[in-house]
This record gives C-alpha cells, sequence and structure tokens, in this order.
C-alpha cells in the first residue's frame, strides 16, 4: 500500500495527475491564444502506453473537477472535436506550427450541452 501510494501522491500533497494539470496549463492556454499546434503524449483510459497527437486547441474547460482541453484532433474521424484531459497529458509541446479555428465551432455552445465530462445536442 505504501509503495503504490508514493507513485501517486507528490510530498505537497498533490496526485501525479494534479502536477500534470498544473504543468500543462499555461502552454496550453498560450497555445490557444496564439493559435499553435500542440504535440502532445496522451494516455487513453484503459491503455499502457501514451500515444503521440497534434491537435488544435480551442478552450480549456474545468468539467466535472477536472482541466480538461476541448481540440481538434485531425486524425480523428468526424469533425474531430475532441476532449483531453490534462492529466492523462504525459508531455506537452507547443509547435511553431498554426492553426485555423473551424469557422462554424464556439466554444460555448459546444459546452452548453455537457454534463460533466459528457457532451451531446440532445441534452
Amino acid at each position: 500500500m505504501q509503495e503504490s501510494l508514493a507513485n501517486t501522491v507528490h510530498p505537497t500533497g498533490q496526485t501525479k495527475a494534479e502536477l500534470r494539470e498544473h504543468e500543462h496549463f499555461a502552454s496550453i492556454a498560450d497555445a490557444i491564444r496564439k493559435k499553435r499546434v500542440l504535440r502532445i503524449h496522451y494516455l487513453k483510459p484503459g491503455e499502457a502506453e501514451a500515444q503521440q497527437r497534434h491537435i488544435h486547441p480551442l478552450g480549456l474547460a474545468e468539467l466535472d473537477q477536472r482541466w480538461t482541453v476541448i481540440a481538434c484532433d485531425p486524425n480523428a474521424d468526424g469533425d474531430g472535436i475532441r476532449k483531453f484531459l490534462l492529466a492523462r497529458m504525459e508531455h506537452c509541446r507547443r509547435l511553431a506550427e498554426t492553426f485555423s479555428t473551424p469557422t462554424d465551432f464556439n466554444l460555448d455552445t459546444y459546452l452548453g450541452g455537457s454534463v460533466g465530462l459528457f457532451t451531446s445536442d440532445s441534452i
């Protein structure tokens, strides 16, 4: 028990996930303002290894008490808009490459149908 606790709690009382949120927040916010592409290593639930992705960050929101970046993932199906928990980002780097926000995207409208981490037009 003590060994597993040492791997998840930082001496300041913050978990590794909370420390990642703080570590990545400023660079993500800056990338949103400057419309810069982010390269992230993201650990999806149930997977053993993080996958590298290039995302276009559109906004930050605290959903279900967890900081989340709403982003366009050009390699994803559909409109590509996805949510990424900052706590699941193992690495995050702002690139020189820029992007344009989709003309039909509005963060307030997108989050208007949110209940915690879930989003739907039918809510």
